[in-house]
């Protein structure tokens, strides 16, 4: 998500930054672990407890995990950056944009029913609002399952 939108910090090494730090646009791996006081962004995606031995991950899908990728701040974030990127990128052409955005997102073209489904939930919006149709638009192909699961 970070590398899509331009933001990603790919800088190697350096001093671990708090997870959920607005200004956090580094992997992960990078993140800051407080034993005690362990980050509300781990704790939905079942980070397993730094106090404990955990020989591997569970992988779990829960309906908080979905609340945060619909409400949280760093979705709506990176979908305005990747907005911004489409419009700086891409021509004037609505159809172009969103087979930029399936490009970018899924590594694929976007079939014609979804295609015409974001021109319609696009369509011929008023000036002030066609931006933030546009951020909510990339919003929700963020927080598909498509760009978030690995088949």
């Amino acid at each position: 998500m970070l590398l899509i939108s331009g933001s990603l910090n790919s800088s190697l090494g350096g001093p671990s930054v708090a997870l959920d730090d607005n200004n956090n646009f580094r992997r992960t791996l990078y993140a800051t672990i407080n034993r005690r006081d362990m980050s509300p962004t781990f704790m939905i995606h079942d980070f397993p407890d730094p106090t404990q031995h955990s020989p591997m991950r569970s992988s779990t899908t829960t309906a908080l995990q979905g609340l945060y990728a619909l409400n949280g701040e760093l979705l709506a974030e990176q979908s305005k950056q990747i907005v911004y990127r489409l419009f700086s990128e891409s021509s004037e052409d609505d159809r172009t944009r969103i087979t930029q955005a399936y490009w970018l997102l899924y590594s694929r073209e976007p079939s014609e029913r979804e295609l015409n489904l974001g021109l319609t939930y696009i369509g011929a919006t008023k000036e002030e609002v066609y931006r933030q149709r546009w951020q909510q638009y990339v919003h929700v192909l963020l927080a598909s399952n498509e760009f978030i699961f690995i088949d």
